[in-house]
């Protein structure tokens, strides 16, 4: 800084070095509460679903597809294909931002990071019981559970797939 600087100058400065200490001092305390939370968050989703309604774009379609989560990893199943690969959380928007990066598809195989087909991202909301799961899917964020006919949106309604029950 120079010797030159105002009084109002220095204290800026000052505070902002301030600002970086606690920032690298605290830093890994948020870092470690933060990757606390979405594995908390994963672990909610952990388990099976089933699609029982699907929306594009404003059409409704059939579909068969069923998704499963373990730990921050998913995989998206149906009669013709499997995609799997890891999934991230931003819990910071309400509703929760999720992010799918796709590792292996059935069909084409192994998807390269810079493939368009490498990810796909939306927000989800997970009901107060934890039996219905709700995502919508599209290239810009939305804080909307809709799609329109201009969107290109995918909206997916999923239910918990219940354990087998034991064999007595």
């Amino acid at each position: 800084m120079p010797s030159t600087a105002t009084p109002a100058i220095r204290r800026a400065y000052v505070a902002m070095l301030i600002g970086c200490v606690m920032i690298l001092v605290a830093g890994p305390s948020y870092a470690k509460d933060d990757i606390g939370r979405v594995k908390e968050l994963f672990k909610r989703l952990e388990g099976r679903w089933k699609v029982t309604s699907a929306e594009v774009s404003g059409q409704k379609f059939e579909s068969d597809e069923e998704w499963s989560f373990v730990g921050g990893n998913y995989t998206w199943s149906d009669s013709k294909r499997k995609l799997r690969g890891y999934a991230s959380i931003n819990y910071t928007w309400d509703p929760h931002q999720i992010y799918f990066h796709h590792e292996h598809s059935s069909v084409t195989g192994p998807i390269e990071t810079g493939d368009v087909r490498n990810w796909d991202s939306g927000i989800y909301k997970l009901s107060d019981d934890g039996e219905t799961l709700k995502v919508c899917l599209g290239l810009l964020p939305s804080k909307e559970f809709a799609t329109t006919k201009e969107d290109k949106r995918r909206l997916y309604v999923l239910k918990r797939v219940k354990a087998d029950a034991p064999v007595k």
